[in-house]
């Protein structure tokens, strides 16, 4: 942790995410109001009043994006969360159980990787609607085979220590063993992995509203681009905010994931080294 707490990157990227966090738990404080319903001057450059303008219909760009940020955090963590169980448990029971149990789920892993993801997201979105906690569900389900295959690749390594032997000596059951043993001792590389995926996830959100299949009722940063697009002559700050404000988040998970996976993954250790 010592040595973590001197890594400028991450640093940075705590800094960025922690100014993210802020300003989704003050949005309600600060527009409390719905900022998809606004009688400000339509079209309306930066100023003190709407210190970010404000859009076609009039509606305050700035609030947009601070209500924005809490649909990308959700998004982030919730898809993220999702990758991140699925995963280590798959991958865990695949990788301590071994023999036909990993010859199954390794066979799902490779399924799941051969789907287009994109495609895949986009159909489910069309077939049964735009709805938020819909779309986190199907991102984070098609993100966990990752995780699975570095949190086999580590119980594989890990199963055989002497921690995880001593306790299947003194009668500790396997998922005993597995879980509060072997999976706590190798989980770094797999949250460092999902740190990585939180930037995808937002990517995605954004990627959705951009193209108009993301819930028309909630305001998020892809809404916005996808409203500023046809003004980017007339109204540049309808584009160029919400995509400093993507850049900026995407930024911090990147800065985050890449410093833990140098840190805590065998494999980039043994790369540095």
């Amino acid at each position: 942790m010592r040595s973590l707490a001197r890594e400028t990157p991450l640093i940075l990227g705590l800094a960025l995410l922690a100014f993210m966090v802020a300003v989704a738990l003050l949005a309600p404080a600060l527009y409390p109001s719905n900022p998809l319903f606004s009688n400000a001057p339509p079209m309306q450059p930066p100023d003190w009043a709407y210190p970010l303008g404000t859009d076609h219909t009039g509606r305050d760009v700035a609030a947009m994006l601070a209500w924005g940020t809490r649909v990308s955090l959700l998004f982030a963590f919730g898809a993220a969360g999702i990758s991140l169980v699925c995963g280590t448990v798959l991958g865990a029971i695949s990788g301590y159980f071994g023999g036909l149990v990993d010859d199954v789920l390794s066979r799902l892993f490779e399924m799941f990787n051969i789907v287009p993801r994109l495609f895949l997201i986009i159909l489910v979105v069309a077939v049964f609607g735009s709805y938020l906690w819909l779309t986190v569900a199907i991102v984070g389900l098609t993100m966990w085979p990752s995780n699975a295959r570095i949190m086999r690749a580590q119980v594989l390594t890990l199963k055989s220590r002497g921690y995880a032997q001593a306790a299947i000596v003194s009668g500790a059951g396997p998922f005993t063993v597995l879980f509060s043993h072997v999976v706590p001792n190798g989980i770094g590389p797999v949250m460092a992995n999902s740190m990585l995926q939180m930037a995808y996830a937002v990517l995605t959100e954004a990627g959705l509203a951009f193209l108009g299949l993301s819930d028309p009722n909630i305001a998020s940063w892809g809404q916005v681009l996808y409203w500023g697009q046809g003004f980017i002559a007339s109204a540049p700050w309808m584009i160029i905010f919400p995509g400093l404000a993507i850049a900026m988040l995407l930024m911090s998970f990147h800065l985050i994931g890449g410093t833990l996976q140098e840190r805590l993954d065998p494999r980039q250790q043994g790369a540095m080294a």
